[in-house]
């Protein structure tokens, strides 16, 4: 009896040790997992910043472009109105001067 008492309590020792040690895996264990996931969290968050100053970068590009392409339409809208108006005048001075050569001509 006395034996199966001092078997028993080595065999209690040694689950109370395997149980610590487990518990000590389990918290080293989240320890490692909480650390590797914040890592992943800071890559993360530096790519999601990356790709955010990127796509910044490129709105604003486009805008310039766009403000460009605007500038340039007005531009060539002021063009052909100065073109327009240049060849009214060009008709009415070549009606002038139809008229002028019909009045010689008589």
């Amino acid at each position: 009896m006395e034996t199966m008492k001092k078997e028993f309590e080595i065999q209690t020792k040694n689950l109370r040790s395997t149980l610590a040690q487990s518990e000590s895996e389990k918290v080293t264990l989240k320890h490692d997992f909480e650390m590797q996931a914040n890592d992943l969290k800071k890559i993360h968050e530096k790519q999601l910043s990356d790709l955010k100053s990127k796509l910044d970068k490129e709105i604003a590009a486009r805008n310039e472009v766009e403000k460009s392409v605007k500038n340039k339409e007005i531009e060539m809208e002021a063009m052909k109105k100065e073109f327009e108006i240049q060849m009214k005048d060009l008709k009415s001075t070549l009606a002038q001067s139809e008229s002028i050569k019909l009045k010689w001509r008589q």
